[in-house]
């Protein structure tokens, strides 16, 4: 069809739809954040020196030597306490378990705060103290930076910051002393700002800290010559400046700034038939370059730097591949990303695949640049080029090589003026501070007073107010300038569409501790419904397009030209032409052939005007071409199998009623569904081009729907047209013949419902849906297998009847099927009953043959469900043999728990008309011969017999629905005989044992819905036993007893406890338990002999007559049990009133 395929460079596998690799983590950790790793190797030198001196410090036992200089120290040897730590590091050292290296640190915690107070109360020069405790906290530096441990501890730091404070007291001490004599050596002032320095770094000053710093380094490179302890103290300024916390975020706002204008770059590239692949490939290159050496670059940056690629010599290539090569083995996101765009062979060396993602993305990143002087690209460049103070910092810098920032922050010479700004840039708001380490002649400089700020603008404290100013302000101008131009811009509407949904869905981090401002996002939601929201003049430029009116042309010519093809090759018959009309396979075919046609005609348009040559864009579009030609194909198919179907169902042979009606209520049907299926192709050809679902749009349905209905409209009117020409060809139950030929048409017999499927003549919101079952197809299959009669074979073929659940009770198999809903109408009035098929294997003269069985919801017993062997006459359903119906019916526990859930908790039930399930359950059904009948009317009796057991022969006189229905002739001898029954139930003598201890837990519960009950309670009690009168045995009685919310209670049924149970779902043996096992609930004809207090009203079709069988004294003891009312007074059942 032609929507899916009017323009193929709409489909666009943007880079948002990439799983990007995110920015790396910006680094805002406390200020001491690397504080004692980078001073560990100030000690080494003294600590080198010691092991060289005492020979079982490089390898003997430790513990020697550290008792000597503990003892040296205590006697006065002030540098034993640095020597006494020095030891400990080399015992960490060599510590091989986490447990012993803590023992270590403990102990050199301890002798760190001996030495702390030896060192300051120690008698003697002072600046000696102050060197001793150098060296001590040094030395304690190292121990405490071992196990790479995370954030300092607090109790650590204080010890360390104790140690500092110290020092500084000793230093203001000696410039008292050196004061009163003149002839003592001064403290070097180097020394004085660095333990200031320490001591501010400690305390979380980190601006303060850089100053001191600063300050330190100044005064050492002022004094000429070298010494140990001055190299030391250099070295450790370096280290602690080195240290100290940065801040990425100003460049990390940089790039994402930068990142969304070339998405939105790759975005147009896409547009303009830029390959995916390399769009990809160089998104990850710029995400690298952004990473390395071109942090905080704008899009045009970064483009140019990739476009002059093949210029740069080696170095500055592996500049470039460094970074791609770091991020391909450290980042597994970017791995997955590069394999998907690449698909690298297997073992593919690191380098290489880098190699290749490179030269992708300098092809596209020179397709773009190419692009750079025409709109839209000129606008987004423009944009982000706008406010970028890196750039005027950056060309500052190169114009004045003689700052030489390398030295202020401490690293090499020779990296560019670039590196150089991004290290110092990383400073945040310490760099202002870390500027002010340069002479004072340049700082005063214009130049250098302007590079301060445009640093200032990027590194920032205030980082809420950074991200405002350096991000947010930025996209929502850039956002203003997309939004004027996809007003009038229709070509670039896809790229503007993603770009803007892309922002609106970003609602959580875009970058860590990032996020995009809510306005922003709204703003872009705005933007893009303007675009995807329903547009009547867009609409109708798509619809009158030329490749549309093309593609629509071919397909209104094939569906008329493809019927003539297939009228003359099958005119003879076969599976094309059938009584005169084309068949189902060949409206299939002619579907196919429409869809094929439509999409290959759009596609030869897109490539007539494309702007590239034919040669590179088909292969480019070829996979996309293909996709949604197959799809296109596919829903046009089904389009026109749809319409057939539809019209053999509305429109038969012979009818004549409303056929005006039915005609066109089939071609409505045919275009919805028609239009539902192309929509429902082109999204998912889209997920599969594209990676992503997306619900169509209102616009989109409407287009796809107005050019089906054309595509209908112009055949039917070519048709007519061309009659005069060529033969009617037509779709549909017509001639397709020449007209100088008519043949009459072959009149097939209307299939009624009861050979067909049953549901095929319901109203389809009573047909069943779908479901899952538990039952395997190859358990089916076994089925298959069996011996079986027609009805059982229609049972397993038909989808609304065959099982769908599996329970095995006992030694036999039911595959049950779901529930169907028979509607019955009689006298103009319908009613539902619940049936539920189950297919049983039943062994049958040595063999296993598959037979029928069927349950059913008694409406007398509430809705609760009963077994019954067949159905007789009109709708009569027969209840067992007759002897004890209520026992004879009753499912086993096991089914009519599994028919509760399928009831409750299983599938839709299906709705059939009663007469339509009455083949399967009745035994006059057409589709049984007299054998069969026979044996569904046999098969009952010879699997359910009725033991007697000892002490049940008075029950067996009175029979549920019998013993309180006033017979014909009825008299005052009646009630007479209705008291002496009442009396006979009150007075009855019960076998020891036959009744259970009703007091204990019973074995099992069931809980039943009850549509004139409410929720039941069904409890089983086992331990009761019985004699069996006909083998004399002692047997075990199973009771169930059944309970309502309003106090009812009975014997729901009784039976043996080792009872088989046969095919039907019962159990083989019934116990003819008489009144025992009536229902709470009676006729009212048949309790019609019973008066208050013996019964008492319900409804207008049933009396209660629970106080009655509380006279059985079962039933009294279980309500006695169960703490309820006894229903009855002790007086009305001491002397029987007259019912």
């Amino acid at each position: 069809m032609s929507p899916p395929l009017r323009i193929f460079n709409r489909r666009l596998a943007a880079p948002g739809a990439l799983e990007r690799a995110r920015p790396l983590s910006v680094d805002l950790a406390a200020p001491d954040s690397g504080y004692l790793t980078t001073r560990r190797g100030q000690f080494l030198d003294s600590f080198s020196r010691r092991a060289a001196e005492e020979p079982l410090g490089a390898d003997g036992d430790l513990e020697g030597p550290i008792a000597i200089a503990e003892a040296m120290a205590r006697g006065g040897t002030l540098g034993e306490y640095a020597a006494v730590l020095q030891f400990r590091a080399l015992q960490l050292e060599r510590a091989g378990n986490p447990e012993d290296r803590a023992v270590v640190r403990r102990a050199a915690l301890q002798w760190a705060e001996e030495a702390l107070r030896g060192i300051s109360t120690a008698p003697g020069f002072t600046r000696d103290r102050v060197r001793a405790l150098y060296d001590t906290v040094i030395a304690l530096s190292a121990i405490l930076a071992r196990d790479e441990r995370g954030e300092m501890p607090e109790t650590e730091r204080q010890l360390l910051l104790r140690f500092f404070v110290q020092i500084r007291a000793g230093i203001e001490q000696h410039r008292l002393e050196s004061a009163a004599h003149p002839e003592y050596p001064p403290i070097p002032a180097y020394f004085e700002s660095y333990a200031r320095a320490e001591q501010a770094l400690l305390e979380g000053h980190a601006e303060a800290a850089l100053a001191a710093f600063l300050e330190t380094r100044d005064h050492i490179r002022a004094i000429p010559g070298s010494g140990l302890f001055r190299e030391r103290v250099e070295d450790g300024t370096e280290y602690a400046i080195q240290a100290l916390a940065r801040d990425g975020s100003g460049l990390l706002l940089e790039n994402l700034r930068g990142r969304y204008a070339l998405d939105l770059l790759l975005l147009f590239d896409q547009v303009d038939g830029g390959d995916t692949a390399e769009s990809q490939c160089l998104s990850l290159a710029a995400l690298a370059l952004a990473e390395g050496r071109y942090r905080g670059a704008s899009a045009r940056g970064i483009l140019e730097y990739l476009s002059h690629f093949h210029t740069y010599n080696e170095a500055e290539a592996e500049d470039i591949l460094d970074p791609l090569t770091f991020l391909y083995n450290e980042r597994p996101e970017f791995r997955e990303a590069c394999a998907a765009q690449l698909h690298p062979e297997a073992g593919a060396a690191p380098r290489e695949v880098c190699g290749e993602l490179l030269q992708r993305a300098v092809r596209a990143a020179t397709r773009i640049l190419e692009n750079a002087g025409r709109e839209p690209y000129a606008t987004a460049l423009r944009r982000d080029a706008e406010n970028r103070p890196l750039r005027r910092a950056l060309e500052l810098l190169q114009a004045h090589p003689e700052w030489r920032l390398s030295g202020l922050i401490g690293i090499h010479p020779t990296h560019p003026p670039r590196t150089q700004l991004q290290h110092l840039v990383e400073y945040g708001p310490l760099a202002e501070t870390l500027l002010r380490g340069l002479p004072a002649a340049l700082r005063e400089t214009e130049d250098f007073q302007n590079f301060v700020r445009a640093v200032r603008e990027v590194a920032d404290a205030d980082r809420h107010d950074r991200t405002r100013r350096r991000l947010e302000q930025p996209l929502e101008e850039l956002v203003e300038a997309m939004a004027t131009s996809s007003r009038d811009d229709e070509r670039y509407a896809p790229a503007y569409e993603y770009f803007f949904r892309g922002l609106a869905e970003s609602d959580g981090e875009i970058a860590p501790g990032i996020t995009l401002p809510e306005g922003l996002r709204r703003r872009a939601a705005a933007l893009r419904s303007t675009i995807v929201d329903f547009n009547g003049r867009r609409l109708a430029r798509h619809l009158f397009a030329p490749d549309s009116l093309l593609s629509l042309a071919g397909g209104i010519a094939l569906a008329e030209l493809m019927p003539i093809g297939i009228l003359r090759w099958g005119r003879n018959g076969g599976p094309w032409i059938r009584a005169g009309r084309l068949t189902w396979a060949s409206e299939l075919a002619v579907g196919l052939g429409v869809g094929a046609a439509m999409s290959t005609v759009g596609g030869v348009h897109h490539l007539a005007t494309s702007s590239r040559p034919w040669r590179e864009e088909l292969p480019r579009i070829l996979p996309t071409l293909a996709l949604h030609t197959l799809f296109s194909s596919l829903a046009m198919g089904g389009t026109m199998l749809t319409g057939h179907g539809l019209r053999s169902a509305l429109i038969r042979e012979g009818s004549s009623r409303h056929l005006f009606l039915r005609h066109v209520g089939a071609r409505t049907l045919t275009n919805f569904i028609g239009g539902g299926l192309l929509l429902g192709a082109e999204t998912l050809s889209e997920r599969i081009d594209t990676g992503r679902w997306r619900r169509p749009s209102a616009e989109q349905a409407a287009e796809t729907y107005l050019n089906l209905l054309l595509w209908d409209t112009g055949a039917a009117g070519l048709r007519s047209i061309g009659r005069r020409f060529w033969p009617a060809a037509q779709l549909g139950p017509h001639h397709a013949v020449r007209e100088s030929t008519p043949i009459e048409a072959a009149r097939v017999p209307v299939v009624r419902d009861a050979e067909a499927t049953p549901d095929k003549a319901l109203p389809p919101e009573h047909r069943p849906r779908d479901m899952v079952h538990n039952i395997p197809f190859e358990t089916l299959q076994r089925l298959w297998e069996l011996p079986m009669r027609p009805l059982p074979c229609e049972i397993l073929s038909s989808p609304l009847l065959r099982p769908i659940h599996h329970l095995r009770v006992g030694t036999h198999d039911f595959y049950f099927s779901r529930v169907i809903e028979a509607l019955q109408t009689h006298e103009g009035r319908t009613s539902t009953r619940r049936y539920v098929l189950a297919l049983v294997p039943v062994e049958a003269e040595g063999r296993t043959v598959l037979k029928r069985r069927f349950f059913y919801a008694s409406d007398s017993d509430a809705g609760a469900w009963r077994a019954s062997p067949y159905m007789l006459g009109d709708f009569h359903l027969v209840k067992g043999v007759g002897r004890h119906y209520t026992q004879e019916t009753q499912p086993v526990w096991e089914i009519a728990e599994a028919l509760t859930r399928l009831e409750h908790a299983g599938p839709r039930p299906a709705v059939m008309r009663m007469r339509n399930l009455v083949r399967y359950i009745s035994a006059q059904s057409e589709a049984l011969g007299p054998a069969a009948m026979h044996t569904m009317q046999a098969g009952f009796p010879r699997e359910v017999d009725f033991p007697s057991a000892m002490g049940l022969s008075e029950l067996r006189g009175m029979q549920p629905g019998q013993a309180f229905a006033a017979p014909r002739g009825w008299n005052w001898n009646s009630r007479d005989a209705l008291r002496n029954t009442l009396r006979q139930m009150r007075d009855l003598t019960w076998p020891e044992g036959f009744i259970p201890d009703f007091t204990a837990a019973p074995s099992r519960e069931l809980f039943q819905p009850n549509s004139l009950l409410g929720p039941l309670r069904f409890r089983e009690y086992r331990g009761a036993t019985a004699v069996d009168r006909s083998t004399g045995r002692i047997r075990p009685i199973v009771w169930i007893m059944g309970q309502d919310s309003h106090g009812r209670a009975w014997v729901r049924h009784l039976h043996y406890g080792d009872s088989p149970v046969n095919s039907y779902g019962v159990y083989g043996e019934v116990l003819d338990s008489g009144i025992l096992t009536s229902k709470p609930l009676e006729y009212l004809d048949q309790s019609a002999l019973l008066s208050a207090p013996y019964r008492r009203p319900f409804n207008g079709e049933y009396a209660d007559i629970s106080p009655a069988l509380t006279l059985l004294e079962p039933i009294r003891r279980y309500r006695e049990a169960r703490g309820l009312s006894p229903l009855l007074t002790e007086a009305e059942r001491a002397e029987i009133a007259n019912p």
